[in-house]
C-alpha cells in the first residue's frame, strides 16, 4: 500500500513539473502595435513565442492606466485569446477603451511622452495552458516606463524619444 502511494506522489508530481516546464516556453516578445478601431474598442497586435506545444489561452485582462489627478483609461479583454504555437506569432487581442475624461485625455496625448513617468498601471492578466497550469499577473501602481520594459519595449518606441 505504501508503495502505491509513493508511486501515486511522484506520478504527481511529475505531473506538475511538466505542467509548469510548459510555461516556460512561452515568451512575450513584444507589443507590436495598436490600432484603434473606434473611440471605445482597440487591437493590441501582441509577439508571443510558444514552443509549449499547447496551446496558451488568455483568458482575461483589464489594466488601468492612470495620470494623478487628471485622468484614467481602462483597457479590458472582452473574449478569451488563443495562442497556437510552435514558434513565435502575431496576436490580435481585442480590448475595450473606457476614459474617464475623454477631453483631458484629449489634451494630454501631444505631452504625454513627457510625462510618461508619472503615469501608472494597474490590473491583472489570467492565462491557462490548455491541460496545464493557470497564470495570473497583477500589477499595481507600476509606473509605465517600467511596465513597457516589462513587456518587452521602452517609452522611446511608443513615444519616440530616446
Amino acid at each position: 500500500m505504501k508503495k502505491g502511494r509513493y508511486v501515486l506522489w511522484l506520478s504527481m508530481a511529475l505531473l506538475l513539473l511538466s505542467s509548469c516546464g510548459g510555461m516556460r516556453q512561452v515568451a512575450f516578445t513584444g507589443i507590436k502595435g495598436v490600432r484603434m478601431k473606434s473611440a471605445s474598442r482597440a487591437e493590441l497586435l501582441v509577439g508571443v513565442c510558444n514552443d509549449s506545444g499547447r496551446e496558451l489561452v488568455l483568458r482575461s485582462a483589464e489594466l488601468v492606466l492612470s495620470l494623478p489627478g487628471s485622468v484614467s483609461v481602462s483597457l479590458t479583454m472582452p473574449a478569451e485569446v488563443t495562442v497556437g504555437g510552435p514558434g513565435e506569432q502575431t496576436v490580435s487581442v481585442p480590448l475595450r477603451v473606457r476614459c474617464s475624461n475623454p477631453l483631458a485625455a484629449v489634451a494630454l496625448v501631444p505631452v504625454l511622452g513627457e510625462r510618461a513617468a508619472e503615469v501608472t498601471v494597474s490590473g491583472e492578466i489570467r492565462a491557462k495552458m490548455r491541460g496545464g497550469i493557470a497564470l495570473r499577473k497583477r500589477v499595481r501602481e507600476m509606473p509605465l516606463p517600467e511596465f513597457l520594459e516589462m513587456c518587452g519595449v521602452s517609452a522611446g518606441d511608443i513615444f519616440g524619444r530616446p
